[in-house]
C-alpha cells in the first residue's frame, strides 16, 4: 500500500475484506438514472446507498461515489485514497448493473 495507513485504518480495511468475502467477494449495486439524478443501492447491504442530482453522470463518477460509501459504511478514513485501498486483485470489488 501507499503510504502510512493507521492500523485502525488497516483493520477496518481487513474488516471490509473479511464481510465482503462472506457474500462472495462482490458488491452489486442497481443504478437507477431518472430525470432528476441517480440512485445506486447494494443488493447484497441495502444500506449502503448513495444518490446524486448529475442528470447524465459518468460511469467513472457513480463507480467513485460507490467506492466512497462502501468505504465510510466500512469505516475507513475518507482521508485515504482508495488507490492505497487497492491492493491487488483478489481485493473485494462491487460491479454496478445500470437501468
Amino acid at each position: 500500500m501507499g503510504g502510512r495507513i493507521p492500523s485502525s485504518s488497516l483493520d477496518a480495511i481487513a474488516n471490509m475484506d473479511r464481510i465482503i468475502g462472506e457474500v462472495g467477494g462482490t458488491l452489486h449495486f442497481l443504478v437507477t438514472t431518472e430525470e432528476d439524478g441517480w440512485f445506486a443501492e447494494c443488493n447484497e447491504f441495502p444500506a449502503i446507498i448513495i444518490g446524486g442530482a448529475e442528470k447524465n453522470p459518468s460511469t467513472e463518477l457513480i463507480e467513485e461515489r460507490i467506492r466512497d460509501v462502501v468505504h465510510c459504511a466500512f469505516n475507513i478514513s475518507s482521508k485515504i485514497p482508495s488507490k492505497d485501498i487497492i491492493r491487488n486483485e483478489s481485493t473485494p470489488s462491487f460491479k454496478a448493473l445500470y437501468v
